[in-house]
């Protein structure tokens, strides 16, 4: 049973919200990070409010998820297990720019100990809403092993959801360890 935040209201590095991340821990459940209404750059979105969930929960999965490795709120926490909802948001597609700005950045002024896209691996990536060539691309980017089946069943039609982890283009045992298999160990 995971727990969801929404991170447009809430940010999730704050020191407020330390309890309650340590109390997930203490749980041993998984917290998934799912955005909600508002987004955080609904103002740049606007009029154009259908792009909320098409663009601006995406860009909030990342901008959380960023703040949970850079702040060290995951270091300190070894046994907190995250699902990012709907593949990372925009995550899978910037992590090369991601890395090579850490790389670019002089080492004693780095808030990140290791290169983005292994921090990221901290995370699991929630596989609703990707269409199946975001999911290939997040399994060669970030590991078959970190992907977990979802299909943000009612907005999204189930049928359409496994079929998108099938036609990923993975293996027939790739695809039922993200259909079921990554998931075991978060329950």
């Amino acid at each position: 049973v995971g727990v969801s935040v929404a991170t447009a209201c809430v940010v999730v590095d704050d020191a407020s919200v330390a309890p309650f991340l340590d109390r997930v821990e203490a749980l041993g459940g998984p917290l998934l990070l799912l955005p909600n209404h508002p987004s955080s750059i609904d103002s740049a979105l606007a009029p154009h409010g259908w792009l909320t969930g098409a663009l601006g929960f995406q860009v909030d999965i990342a901008v959380a998820a960023l703040r949970l490795v850079c702040s060290g709120a995951l270091e300190r926490r070894p046994g907190l297990q995250v699902i990012l909802a709907n593949l990372g948001g925009v995550l899978p597609f910037v992590t090369e720019r991601l890395d090579q700005y850490w790389h670019r950045v002089p080492a004693g002024t780095r808030d990140l100990p290791v290169p983005p896209v292994e921090a990221l691996r901290r995370f699991y990536f929630e596989t609703a809403s990707g269409d199946a060539r975001a999911i290939r691309l997040a399994a060669d980017v970030i590991g078959i092993d970190r992907l977990v089946f979802g299909s943000d069943y009612p907005s999204f039609d189930m049928a359409r959801a496994v079929h998108n982890v099938r036609g990923s283009g993975l293996s027939e045992d790739a695809g039922e360890q993200v259909l079921r298999g990554n998931a075991q160990p978060l329950i």
